[in-house]
């Protein structure tokens, strides 16, 4: 039987920013987890909320591409 692992927000923020203070214990849990991760749009939305207020969806974006 597999784990599901879901995912909040700000892990995923974490994950995502390599300038969060997190940054490195998100991408250790992320390496260590077996995928598929979950989240919901929840989550979702308030990541972005929360990478729109600290101005960094551009940089996740540059990231992500």
């Amino acid at each position: 039987m597999s784990e599901t692992i879901l995912v909040d927000a700000g892990p995923l923020v974490a994950l995502l920013v390599r300038t969060e203070t997190h940054h490195a214990w998100a991408r250790e849990q992320a390496d260590r987890l077996a995928a598929p991760l979950h989240t919901c749009q929840a989550v979702l939305a308030k990541a972005v909320h929360l990478l729109r207020r600290g101005g960094k969806v551009a940089a996740v974006c540059k990231h992500m591409a």
